[in-house]
């Protein structure tokens, strides 16, 4: 065998090997994306299901509220400071400390 035909052999070898080589690189590449894309997707899908589950939580709130007439009359009263009419309503007024602007008071 003469050494032009043992070179035209290990170079046909080492053409096979980084062929066989950059296909491996490229399948495990695709692969390491394709698990991340996963692991995104499980993260997205997690989020949906909590986000959901929120919806369907502030849904319900909402039907109790419209529903649950003693709770309108706690919220009326404590957020608007409505009174019934056998109530008397009571007004706590804060007296600033001397030296102390208010903080409805705005500086020139």
């Amino acid at each position: 065998m003469s050494i032009w035909t043992k070179i035209k052999r290990v170079l046909s070898l080492l053409a096979v090997w980084a062929v066989a080589g950059y296909s491996a690189w490229m399948a495990y590449s695709a692969w390491q994306e394709f698990q991340q894309r996963q692991a995104e997707l499980a993260g997205a899908q997690a989020d949906y299901k909590q986000q959901l589950d929120d919806y369907g939580r502030l849904l319900a709130e909402g039907d109790a509220l419209r529903e649950d007439k003693q709770y309108q009359k706690d919220l009326l009263k404590k957020r608007f400071g409505y009174t019934e009419p056998d109530e008397t309503p009571i007004v706590i007024v804060r007296d600033n400390a001397a030296g102390h602007e208010s903080s409805a008071e705005t500086s020139p």
